[in-house]
């Protein structure tokens, strides 16, 4: 029988990583449980990495653990708020949870939503990059009519207008004046970590100022799937790994979109 994960170890993040069965058991009901989220705990690998280890953490913090028991360690605690009603290990959450997760859940559900429409518009960019040119104009062509054809954007005017229209923020925190560009982003939006990505988030190529490069996140994975418009072949629905071959040499930051 499988060790209920947490119960016999702690489960965190180590050097090196933390393997076994009992990984896999937190990996499996991290992406599969009664609440019907996935936590995105990335593959069943058995090993504890950093992307079990954010899955765990934004799992505590949805069912309305405490802020400063919201961390990267799985415990019998949560495998027991995780699993059906009947399975071994089940424990029902303290009262003390319930109204902050309903709260953290509303949050999280609404900006989800933002983030897949963020998706669908960049997708949608992708599909229509034939009337879609690349230049560098400012102001950005922030239009009232989502869907507007045709566009002439550089990568971080084509992030602001798909923002705009997701209904998200202005990445670049101007209030969509029409001003902006990645070195804004940089400075106005939350920096994270590659295992805190979701699709929707943003990641620069941190050149030179005049060589930095932003990309959205369609897809999560060993290897991401992004949206890129830097260059007149764009926008491309491309893997992480071949936009880097672009920008050989640049380090990356990964920033929140909301």
């Amino acid at each position: 029988m499988t060790a209920i994960p947490g119960e016999a170890r702690k489960l965190t993040l180590t050097s090196p990583l933390t393997t076994g069965d009992d990984v896999r058991a937190a990996q499996k009901v991290l992406h599969e449980n009664r609440f019907g989220i996935n936590f995105r705990p990335g593959k069943r690998d058995r090993a504890y990495g950093p992307r079990t280890a954010e899955a765990t953490r934004l799992a505590k913090f949805l069912l309305g653990y405490p802020e400063g028991e919201v961390n990267g360690e799985f415990g019998p605690n949560l495998y027991g708020y995780l699993v059906p009603k009947g399975t071994r290990g089940y424990r029902q959450r303290p009262s003390a949870f319930l109204a902050p997760s309903r709260v953290r859940r509303r949050q999280f559900h609404a900006q989800s939503s933002i983030r897949d429409r963020m998706v669908d518009w960049c997708l949608w960019g992708v599909a229509n990059s034939a009337q879609i040119r690349f230049a560098e104009h400012r102001p950005m062509p922030i239009n009232d009519l989502p869907g507007t054809l045709p566009l002439t954007l550089d990568c971080s005017a084509s992030t602001t207008l798909f923002a705009n229209w997701a209904g998200a923020p202005d990445p670049n925190g101007l209030g969509f004046s029409g001003a902006g560009n990645t070195a804004a982003m940089l400075a106005h939006l939350t920096q994270i970590t590659a295992a805190e990505l979701r699709p929707g988030d943003l990641i620069v190529f941190d050149g030179a100022p005049t060589k930095q490069h932003v990309v959205v996140v369609l897809e999560l994975g060993d290897d991401p799937v992004v949206a890129s418009h830097g260059s007149p072949a764009g926008p491309l629905k491309l893997s992480l790994s071949a936009e880097r071959k672009a920008h050989p040499g640049q380090p990356l930051v990964h920033l929140a979109l909301l």
